[in-house]
């Protein structure tokens, strides 16, 4: 069922289309961008859109409702009967067998390298303490960083969860901290707390709040939203 205004949560480019949701609802961009295609209704509302190397489409629709996958050719599939169906998000992770991890829960993540079969999904890994949310996942070099409600997280190439990325930011702890984290030139930015945003290459971190680059405003009070990039500006 769809809330009042759910808005849309995820977008994706998938087949050389670019894909959106408004709440229940996907859509793909018209070939001359100037309109819009209603592709599908699903049970309940998109949380994320993912694809994978097995050219899918990945739809999952948080952790209450099972999720779908679509083929190049547009056919919507379910994740099947397993370990586990439902997810709130997921990313893909390019090491040498590519794998599509996800958060089955407000702490925990799984792993599949044939994501079609939901029984193939791993044992739930928890990531610090349950009490602070999972708010998105991406990928670096081949590791899976995820971003929490206190501080970013990341596993080591033996699997174990890593907590040193950016301590730092547990100040910040907001609801949001995490969410929309943007890979740009081999970097993360990552919004956090009420008007932070922290770049950090792995092992050196830097603050670009925007309120920082504002003269004369010390009125300034907007929160990091959104980041996006093109080959020469980062967009905040």
């Amino acid at each position: 069922k769809q809330t009042t205004d759910p808005g849309t949560k995820a977008l994706a480019e998938f087949n050389d289309n670019l894909y959106w949701n408004h709440g229940v609802r996907i859509f793909q961009l018209n070939a001359d961008g100037a309109g819009m295609t209603l592709i599908n209704t699903v049970p309940n509302i998109v949380t994320d859109l993912k694809p994978f190397t097995d050219d899918n489409l990945y739809i999952p629709l948080n952790y209450s409702t099972q999720g779908y996958y679509m083929t190049m050719a547009g056919v919507f599939n379910t994740l099947g009967d397993g370990v586990c169906n439902t997810f709130q998000f997921m990313t893909a992770v390019h090491s040498a067998v590519p794998t599509m991890w996800g958060n089955s829960s407000q702490n925990g993540i799984r792993s599949n390298n044939t994501p079609t079969n939901a029984g193939a999904w791993s044992g739930l890994t928890n990531v610090g303490s349950s009490y602070y949310n999972i708010t998105d996942l991406i990928q670096k070099s081949g590791a899976l960083y995820i971003m929490k409600e206190d501080m970013p997280y990341y596993l080591s190439s033996a699997g174990a969860v890593q907590n040193d990325l950016a301590p730092e930011l547990r100040s910040l702890l907001a609801n949001t901290s995490g969410k929309n984290v943007h890979l740009w030139k081999n970097k993360l930015y990552i919004p956090c707390g009420e008007q932070g945003l922290l770049e950090t290459d792995g092992t050196t971190n830097r603050f670009l709040n925007p309120a920082s680059y504002c003269t004369n405003l010390i009125d300034y009070v907007g929160r990091v939203m959104a980041v996006a990039s093109d080959e020469q500006y980062l967009f905040i």
